[in-house]
């Protein structure tokens, strides 16, 4: 009997060991994957935290340009002011969606020069309000803009303009012994004639008015008023046809500004650029171009921010 049993035994024994070394070998495959999974999980997370890092250092370094004195005649970057003295024409629902729209300028301006380093960013200042403002109270509690590194003037945008250009300069400015006034260029929908291309000396100015009733001639009356001359942006005459939507939101013209500034003043590349493909839309290809009145504009357009309201843009040229 016992020998018979033996053989089994020894069979059921070798059996068992053959287990116990399968398994652990399997467990030691199980472990070995494991650690390389490890491995290249840990590499990921090192170069997304290298990325990060990269970012960060690169929005600083940005934000450090745009903080740069605007007496260098704009080589730092194109310099660029808001102009927010026309509240009093907008209701609470058009400040909000304004706030927005700076907010947005603002971030695409930060984001696109931290991508691309080799892009330099505008240079902006909010001008025509005090701190008490509407729109830079909004801006302040929704977004921290104190931190921001823009300008702010409760000056009129002209003389605005004069006391940034010479902020900073050391010279006696009673005297005649800083830099002289800059150009200003600001931009209006409802000027007769397009800005051929864009001086880096020179001041422009973005009309900050969002208003769904279409308030005519609101930045152009502000500009003659002051002795300035309008001019637009080249449209029809960048792209070879007439838009849909000829008027843009804030952010937008923004952005145009921004890849003009960087390409050479190629305005038909800095429009596909910024403007979303709805504006982009034919309305009359090959068209002459149209009159630029109001009437001719067709119904205001309601604003991408989705609160109703109208996003206009205004420049004007002046020879201070």
């Amino acid at each position: 009997m016992e020998t018979a049993t033996q053989p089994a035994d020894m069979d059921a024994a070798r059996a068992h060991r053959c287990q116990r070394v399968r398994a652990r070998k399997k467990a030691l495959a199980a472990a070995a994957r494991e650690a390389s999974d490890a491995g290249h999980a840990s590499e990921e997370q090192w170069a997304a935290t290298a990325a990060r890092h990269q970012l960060k250092r690169e929005r600083e370094r940005v934000k450090d340009v745009m903080r740069q004195p605007w007496n260098d005649a704009g080589l730092a970057g194109l310099r660029v002011e808001c102009d927010l003295g026309m509240q009093g024409l907008m209701c609470e629902a058009e400040l909000a969606s304004l706030a927005q729209q700076l907010t947005l300028g603002y971030g695409l301006v930060l984001r696109a020069c931290s991508a691309r380093p080799e892009m330099r960013p505008l240079r902006l200042a909010f001008v025509g309000a005090d701190e008490e403002s509407a729109v830079l109270r909004k801006l302040d509690r929704t977004c921290d803009a104190a931190k921001w590194p823009v300008r702010r003037s409760a000056a009129d945008f002209a003389e605005a303009a004069a006391e940034l250009c010479r902020s900073g300069c050391g010279g006696d400015e009673e005297s005649g012994g800083g830099p002289p006034d800059p150009q200003l260029v600001v931009l209006s929908p409802d000027a007769q004639e397009p800005l051929a291309e864009l001086d880096p000396t020179a001041v422009y100015i973005v009309g900050g008015l969002c208003d769904y009733r279409r308030v005519r001639n609101a930045t152009r009356g502000r500009a003659e008023s002051r002795g300035v001359v309008c001019r637009r942006l080249p449209l029809r005459e960048a792209l070879g046809r007439t838009l849909s939507v000829e008027i843009l939101t804030v952010d937008q013209v923004l952005h145009v500004l921004l890849e003009a500034a960087n390409n050479g003043s190629d305005w038909a590349r800095a429009l596909e650029a910024a403007l979303p493909p709805r504006k982009l839309q034919a309305a009359a290809p090959n068209q002459a171009a149209a009159p630029t009145t109001p009437e001719a504009a067709g119904p205001a357009e309601a604003s991408p921010l989705g609160d109703g309201s109208v996003g206009l843009a205004h420049a004007s040229i002046s020879a201070a």
